[in-house]
């Protein structure tokens, strides 16, 4: 039975890694129980509840935005302690990421096309902090917003919605 849960983290690991490189994104749950196709087929190949492998994969998604706000809360202090932000400005763009983080909650129910607007207006914000304060978000965060990495510049699609309306990305 322990190799069989060792089998099945194994899975959902590689499941995992093999999605961050093709850039798919990972889906909450519909209430309608319209699951993304990788959590679909994982349940029915390892005879899973569907609601078990979601919450694995919800659990990890959380583990990892905690890890990207840690990360960014150190780049802050250290831009801190170079000198390249004053303390009274990192609170103030730690505010204005927060904002993003709640707003992203609530944009999770709108249409893709209004996604990519509330995202791009969250963009125009930092940049125009950014400006105002003439701070380059590339030497304090250590990118610019809204950029991204991996493969073929998509990387990990962290939108509320991740692959839903994109069709199906089956592997």
């Amino acid at each position: 039975m322990k190799s069989k849960k060792v089998l099945i983290a194994a899975l959902v690991a590689t499941a995992l890694a093999t999605v961050a490189i093709f850039g798919a994104g990972l889906v909450v749950a519909q209430t309608t129980g319209d699951y993304p196709p990788i959590i679909k087929r994982l349940a029915e190949k390892f005879n899973l509840d569907i609601a078990d492998v979601e919450k694995v994969f919800d659990e990890e998604r959380g583990a990892h935005h905690e890890e990207m706000h840690a990360q960014c809360v150190e780049r802050l202090d250290k831009a801190v302690e170079d000198g390249k932000l004053t303390k009274a400005q990192s609170a103030e763009l730690q505010k204005i990421l927060d904002k993003k983080k709640a707003d992203h909650e609530k944009i999770k129910d709108l249409s893709p096309e209004e996604q990519r607007e509330a995202m791009k207006a969250h963009k125009a914000e930092l940049n125009k902090w950014a400006e105002d304060n003439d701070l380059d978000l590339k030497d304090v965060l250590g990118h610019e917003p809204g950029h991204k990495k991996g493969w073929r510049g998509g990387g990990m699609k962290h939108g509320p919605r991740g692959m839903k309306g994109m069709g199906d990305h089956s592997m």
